[in-house]
This record gives structure tokens, sequence and C-alpha cells, in this order.
């Protein structure tokens, strides 16, 4: 009995030696390079199987913020908070992107990042919803910021 224990356990340890095919290795065409994609670049990071939060969710965040634009001073509210938790979400995913490309513009892009959610006023909890002047700031900061982002991972590819 102890052959076939042995032989199964060699079976089973070399079918783990073989993993997956191209496990560890990025595909272009992801989700991570979905937005420098869309515009023929692709990003170094994808290739060296590094996977970027932020870029799958700056289309959302994009049109949280033509909806803020549409809407009118009164129906803000909702919009609002919604852009302020995603805005959130957005700031600390292109701070950890940057972080883990070794990019030099993360602490230029973490400041714009911390100015963009102070004049939001986002952080725990809920805040008080901000003015529609602090609001129109807030978004033409984070369009800013989404661009800096951009031209950092292009940049970094570089």
């Amino acid at each position: 009995m102890r052959p076939v224990v042995m032989l199964f356990l060699l079976g089973a340890l070399a079918a783990c030696d073989r993993g997956t095919p191209g496990a560890g290795r990025a595909q272009q065409g992801t989700a991570a390079d979905s937005e420098l994609t869309a515009r023929g670049d692709t990003l170094q990071a994808a290739s060296t199987g590094v996977e970027l939060e932020a870029p799958r969710l700056i289309p959302g965040l994009r049109a949280q913020l033509s909806a803020l634009g549409d809407s009118a001073s009164g129906s803000q509210e909702g919009n609002a908070a919604a852009f302020r938790n995603l805005a959130a979400d957005v700031v600390t995913a292109m701070d950890a992107d940057l972080n883990r490309i070794g990019s030099p513009e993360v602490d230029r892009v973490r400041a714009l990042g911390d100015s963009v959610m102070r004049t939001l006023g986002g952080g725990a909890g809920e805040g008080p919803e901000p003015d529609p002047d602090r609001l129109k700031a807030g978004v033409e900061q984070m369009e800013r910021l989404i661009q800096e982002y951009q031209g950092a991972l292009r940049a970094s590819q570089r």
C-alpha cells in the first residue's frame, strides 16, 4: 500500500508544480488598463503583472461627475454623497497604484487627492453636504486629479 500512496503523492506534487498556464501574468485589455487602452495607450504596469485599481473605478466616477453637472442644485444631495464616497475610493486606489508601480509622482497625486477630499468634506461617517460652490470646486479638482494620475501612469512607462 505504501508504493500506491507514494505514487499518488508524487502525482499530486507534479500537478501542483505545473500550475495554471499564464498564472501571474497580466493580459493586456484587462480592466486594469481599460482607460488608457481605449485611447490606444498601454500600461507598462499591466504587462509586468501589477494590477491597477483606479482605472476600473474612473468611468463610474466620471459618470457621477456628469450627473452632478446635469442635475439641478435641489436634487444633488444623493448624487453629492455618492460622488464623495466614490471619490474617496478612487483617491485611495490611485495612491495605492502609484505606490505599487514606484511612481515618483505619488506624493503630488496624494496631496491633490487630500485636497479634493478636504473640499468635498470626505472622511469617515456621514458629513454634511457640501455647498454647490464647494462641490463644483471638488469636481474640478477631481478632473485634475484624474489627469495627474493618468499622466503619472504614462510617465512610469518610459
